[in-house]
């Protein structure tokens, strides 16, 4: 990994960010790895190889963490003293997509969302994209026996069931669902 972290502030000064997971652990660079959070630990919560370096003209960069695919936050400081600590100043926030080796760009050059680009999963093995597209069946898709024991939401485009489930019509709950996000 190398500089893929960017960060626009004044140059001159020192910066450092850290990366935090989605249930809220932070990057550790020592152990390497996600932790609670620790005061105790707050130098070693800076991004690998030392942070942000500045390479002039308000742009500072840096290496994201060897870490497994998924959305991250990172966080950017000021670093006020010597080394990172508990007192210093948010500068600036991000969301990474990272697919393991990279950042991945999940916005096109028209500002819309590459949905496929999309890493990691929803509920077990249900992509976020097949999530997606679930998810439209049932919002927006044509819906089939509505009031009989099989009811079925269509994709847009009327060409699958994207979801079937079959119901207990004496207590109408839904006892079998099939999904195809495909």
């Amino acid at each position: 990994m190398a500089n893929e972290l960017h960060l626009l502030q004044k140059s001159g000064s020192i910066y450092y960010g850290r990366v935090r997971s989605v249930i809220g652990q932070v990057w550790n660079t020592i152990i390497p790895g996600f932790e609670n959070w620790s005061d105790g630990n707050v130098t070693q919560y800076d991004v690998p190889n030392g942070g942000l370096t500045d390479k002039g003209g308000n742009h500072h960069v840096g290496d994201f963490p060897a870490c497994g695919a998924g959305m991250y936050y990172v966080d950017y400081f000021l670093r006020a003293g010597g080394s990172p600590a508990v007192g210093d100043r948010t500068r600036a926030q991000e969301i990474v997509f990272w697919n393991g080796s990279a950042k991945v760009t999940v916005i096109d050059a028209n500002g819309r969302v590459k949905v496929g680009s999309l890493p990691g999963t929803l509920e077990g093995a249900l992509s976020i994209e097949a999530t997606l597209r679930i998810l439209l069946a049932a919002l927006a898709g044509l819906s089939t026996g509505g009031g009989t024991a099989s009811v079925a939401f269509r994709d847009l485009a009327d060409s699958k069931n994207r979801i079937t489930a079959t119901i207990d019509l004496a207590s109408g709950n839904r006892t079998v669902i099939t999904l195809d996000g495909t």
